[in-house]
């Protein structure tokens, strides 16, 4: 999942660190899942998921997870999960064709999308779920 985090970073205001080690000024860090961390309050948590399909050898699911600032206007998570999902579906159509690091990605199907909801400190949340098919290497 490293490849679609440094995609994510890589197209929109998110900083992605294989580390996971980010200083309290990162914008929209970004961390593996699944688990969310206690703090920054605004992060992306990307994680791979179960795909039941005939065609799981060659499909992964992503779940992206988006948190904002306590106490403040939802309108950057929606916003975040807005451009992360145009990343994923320009134009109406899935992305194809992609490069994520060594993995090539043949195309990326949106799945569904939670409401945003508040946790118990305040912060709004974002959850999407997306089908990554990876292109299978040519035979030689």
């Amino acid at each position: 999942m490293d490849g679609f985090a440094e995609w994510i970073a890589a197209e929109t205001a998110a900083t992605w660190n294989g580390t996971g080690q980010y200083t309290s000024a990162t914008v929209w860090p970004v961390y593996r899942g699944p688990d969310m961390p206690p703090s920054p309050d605004q992060c992306i948590v990307v994680t791979p998921t179960v795909v039941s399909s005939r065609r799981a050898d060659i499909e992964q699911g992503v779940q992206v997870r988006l948190r904002g600032v306590a106490f403040a206007s939802p309108v950057a998570v929606r916003d975040m999960a807005q451009e992360i999902h145009d990343l994923a579906y320009p134009n109406g159509f899935p992305a194809v064709h992609l490069d994520m690091g060594a993995l090539r990605v043949g195309a990326i199907m949106p799945g569904p999308r939670a409401p945003i909801v508040r946790d118990e400190r305040g912060r709004y949340g974002w959850i999407s779920d997306y089908v990554v098919r990876w292109r299978k290497p040519r035979p030689t």
